[in-house]
């Protein structure tokens, strides 16, 4: 049986996890979701997911994860007027192994599913390959490494995107509560 659209939602924690959901339950017409977090800020200084370094790339070793990061990344550029903003920053992603490592290595592997899902990636097999991939002026200690550059991957600004998913969630009639963890009379009823 479906949950009714009009049911009263409470999610606790307005981090990656519980401003997403209350997000998708928005954009699904649900009406009554409410986020509450222990935090008097939002999103919480403490919370893992307010970083503003998280590498985000497809190239994984496991096909599954690899697919689910391009989607991911899809999403980043797709959506990044109406929620994300410029919290995505496709500056590429180098991914290298030692020299000497197994044929079907994890670079092996995630090279191959990169290929696969059509992603631009360039083999760096030597020192100098390596080099000519950073800015100028960068000093590199990868001796005896080989890889590969993803140019359709980056970072994310996660705390700047967690922010901005926070109002969404607010523009589109989610209730998010900070500071729940100390219970005030106006609060007292969700």
């Amino acid at each position: 049986m479906a949950l009714p659209q009009e049911s009263k939602i409470l999610i606790i924690g307005a981090g990656c996890f519980g401003i997403s959901t209350a997000y998708h339950l928005l954009r699904r017409g649900f009406t009554d979701v409410t986020v509450i977090d222990r935090s008097e800020v939002l999103p919480a200084k403490d919370a893992a997911s307010n970083d503003f370094n998280r590498i985000v790339r497809t190239s994984y070793a496991d096909p599954v994860y690899s697919n689910l990061a391009k989607e991911a990344i899809e999403s980043w550029k797709k959506d990044a007027a109406d929620l994300w903003g410029d919290s995505y920053h496709e500056s590429g992603v180098v991914l290298l192994e030692s020299f000497g490592s197994a044929p079907g290595s994890y670079a092996d592997k995630a090279y191959e599913n990169d290929l696969k899902q059509g992603i631009r990636v360039r083999r760096l097999e030597s020192q100098k390959e390596i080099t000519q991939v950073f800015p100028p002026g960068i000093t590199l200690s990868f001796r005896e490494s080989r890889g590969h550059i993803n140019y359709d991957s980056g970072w994310a600004d996660a705390g700047k995107a967690i922010g901005l998913m926070t109002s969404k969630v607010a523009s589109m009639g989610g209730k998010v509560i900070p500071a729940s963890a100390k219970w005030t009379p106006k609060y007292n009823k969700l």
